[in-house]
């Protein structure tokens, strides 16, 4: 159904469509209208003893899976808000479909567990969408009009259980910061499925402006719980007119609660989890901060080795060294001892008193700074406003611009945001330079640049891909060379006063590698959007500390009431077109499959592609879910040729990326566990077909 006819519909249309979805006799609709200078509201129930009307089973569980997307802890999008709904509620009522015609209509009494439920669903979306107390205080005011919530609150500081806030704050100069707890965090983001021994945390410290007409910051303390990165949750936040003078007196109560969760441990649902701090992901002048150290642009500001900058064409660069020549690395008990005076400011953190905690590795070169906002961004810009000797006409660019704008529409529904031109580079996200580095880069760049600059550019996409890869492990000194050589010649193209502290930290990521997993497992970008949400929680200027208090409240307590529900995979889009497999499958037939990591769609060909266990590119053209089964058939078709788009440093097809032609005519069957990853599909500049992994679909 087209857009313009699902919602141009009659008031009629739409009632008779909700009768038949939900099954409800058409003699139980009661609305009447009135003229609108007279409403009236008249509830759509017989007039019995306080009789309250349900579906058995569909009511149940539509509920329940409303309750499960409500439950999820932020949701900044409110088109995602209402598709995630509509895929638990289609889920529902579809699994109790082929039974609502034994179904009896249901009378019950019980007025006060309806009206609560139907309180609960209010507070959940009240706090999900951020809706301020006067607009939630109007809506409740308008329902009590219905006979059927006449005893519904009147205001919503009682829908939301919002208690009077006490002050708890603690004054950490010049500010106050306020303890929202470690042990409170992990208990109410633990999944039910935990099945480690071990609760490690990755924590965030990053420094957050709160409005643009005032220098009001935030400094949070966040955590997530791995490998969860998706559930993150404060542990403390200060707020005050500029940082904390004292970094160890703002971490003094982080510091002193993980001590003693390190020594007794954890214990939830009577078992007893060990604890430790895996990693901390700070920006450059945050980790300085936090670690009392000098800032990137001091001589002796690497916090891995103790190389010594040099001052070049106004700047502190770090001139490439050769792997044989490379200064020391720093160590836990150098930090502590402070061996090298010109690394430290005053006295070292109280970080560096955790127990199993080394302070040197256990801070993380944080990929989306270092890299994504670092290197990438740098190299572009280089290219569009560098020397004389590398910048390219702005011919070029446009080029490479209009290659962009072609490519735009083939980018799966995976990436929020797609692609834009080069001349917005200022206004780009971290997760677009991402986008450039890891997939389209290669291809868009490549009829417009240097050949010199193309490869050492590509040197630095295959060895992101390798270091942000779950299965790549055995390529890691392949990256590391790759990275190695990308910082050497950086110097001989760019010049080596060029060479800032971001791309002397490239050295040092393979480090990073060994010790956390692919780089995703320890970088800023969960906290970042965490960070987008706390702002979000803010309604005035007037105490900002204490409104988010309040928020994270009312969130943790409707968290406490409903545990969401793992419900994957989703279906929708119900269709008979086919095609399938001569009748030997049947089923109902839908366009989308939703899983946890991905989205394949029959109907959009850039959501159609994935690679098999078996190393085959297939398109999906039907999605059947079998009779009497949870079975799950894609109906596909393969691609007959595949060949290496590269075969330097290493093949392609290590990497599962390829040139592919001819896809076949015939038919063929794939189960859900066949997927391995999901494909982007490119095309070339001489027209040939490149797919790539997406990296986080696996």
């Amino acid at each position: 159904m087209s857009y313009k006819k699902k919602y141009c519909l009659s008031d009629r249309s739409k009632r008779r469509r909700v009768q038949e979805e939900v099954e409800i006799p058409m003699e139980l609709i009661n609305v009447k209208k009135k003229s609108t200078s007279n409403l009236v509201f008249e509830p759509c129930f017989p007039k019995s003893n306080n009789t309250l009307i349900t579906i058995n089973d569909v009511s149940t569980s539509s509920t329940t899976a409303i309750d499960s997307v409500l439950a999820n802890t932020v949701i900044t999008n409110e088109n995602e808000y209402f598709k995630e709904l509509d895929h638990f509620s289609s889920s529902a009522l579809s699994s109790n479909e082929d039974n609502t015609d034994n179904e009896d209509v249901t009378y019950f009494n019980d007025d006060v567990d309806q009206l609560s439920l139907f309180s609960s669903l209010i507070a959940q979306w009240a706090v999900s969408f951020n809706i301020s107390q006067n607009a939630l205080n109007a809506l409740l005011k308008l329902l009590k009009h219905h006979k059927c919530f006449e005893t519904l609150p009147i205001d919503s500081r009682t829908i939301l259980s919002t208690n009077k806030f006490t002050s708890n704050c603690r004054a950490v100069e010049p500010g106050k910061y306020h303890h929202f707890g470690i042990l409170n965090g992990i208990k109410q983001n633990i999944p039910d499925c935990f099945d480690y021994d071990m609760i490690q945390i990755v924590v965030g410290i990053d420094g957050l402006p709160i409005f643009k007409s005032s220098p009001e910051q935030f400094w949070p303390v966040l955590a997530y719980i791995r490998p969860n990165n998706n559930q993150v949750f404060p542990i403390g936040i200060y707020c005050g007119q500029v940082k904390p003078i004292d970094s160890n007196d703002f971490l003094k109560e982080f510091v002193d609660e993980a001590k003693i969760l390190s020594e007794s441990g954890i214990y939830i649902n009577n078992k007893k989890y060990n604890f430790s701090i895996d990693a901390f992901c700070c920006d450059a002048p945050a980790k300085s901060f936090i670690l009392k150290t000098k800032g990137h642009s001091g001589f002796f500001s690497c916090s891995r080795c103790e190389q010594e900058g040099q001052y070049l064409s106004n700047r502190i660069c770090f001139p490439y060294t050769l792997p044989s020549n490379c200064p020391p690395k720093r160590t836990h008990d150098n930090y502590v001892l402070q061996t090298q005076e010109e690394y430290h400011i005053g006295n070292v953190s109280i970080l560096a008193t955790l127990p199993n905690f080394n302070i040197t590795t256990g801070f993380c070169l944080d990929y989306m700074h270092l890299v994504c906002l670092g290197t990438v961004r740098k190299l572009i810009l280089l290219w569009m406003k560098g020397p004389l000797e590398v910048r390219y006409p702005s011919w070029k660019i446009k080029e490479i611009s209009s290659y962009i704008q072609i490519i735009k529409n083939k980018m799966p529904c995976e990436f929020a945001r797609k692609p834009r031109n080069l001349d917005e580079i200022n206004r780009w996200k971290a997760t677009e330079f991402r986008m450039f580095l890891l997939y389209y880069g290669i291809i868009v760049t490549k009829p417009s640049l240097k050949d010199q600059h193309w490869n050492h550019f590509f040197n630095l996409s295959i060895s992101m891909i390798i270091l942000l890869s779950p299965d790549h492990l055995k390529y890691i000194d392949v990256a590391r060379k790759l990275l190695d050589s990308f910082v050497k010649d950086f110097e001989i193209i760019y010049g080596r006063y060029l060479i800032s502290h971001n791309i002397h930290g490239l050295t040092h990521l393979g480090d990073d590698y060994e010790k956390f997993g692919p780089l995703d497992n320890c970088s800023a970008f969960p906290f970042e959007n965490y960070m987008g949400s706390l702002k979000r929680m803010l309604r005035k200027p007037h105490k900002p500390l204490e409104q988010i208090i309040k928020r994270y409240r009312e969130i943790c307590l409707l968290k406490s009431n409903i545990k969401p529900k793992n419900c994957a995979p989703y279906f929708s889009g119900l269709h008979t077109r086919g095609p399938t497999l001569s009748g030997s499958i049947k089923g109902k037939q839908f366009t989308t499959l939703i899983l946890k990591s991905m989205t394949i769609k029959t109907h959009l060909e850039r959501d159609s592609y994935f690679l098999t266990r078996e190393k085959k590119i297939v398109k999906v053209f039907n999605i059947i879910q079998k009779e009497n089964s949870e079975e799950v058939i894609l109906i596909c078709k393969i691609f007959d040729q595949k060949n290496e788009l590269f075969i330097k440093p290493i093949k392609s097809s290590e990497l599962d990326i390829y040139v592919v032609k001819n896809l076949s005519n015939n038919l063929h069957k794939y189960n859900i566990k066949d997927i391995k990853k999901k494909m982007i599909l490119l095309p070339s500049n001489n027209n040939d077909l490149i797919v790539l992994p997406i990296i986080h679909s696996s």
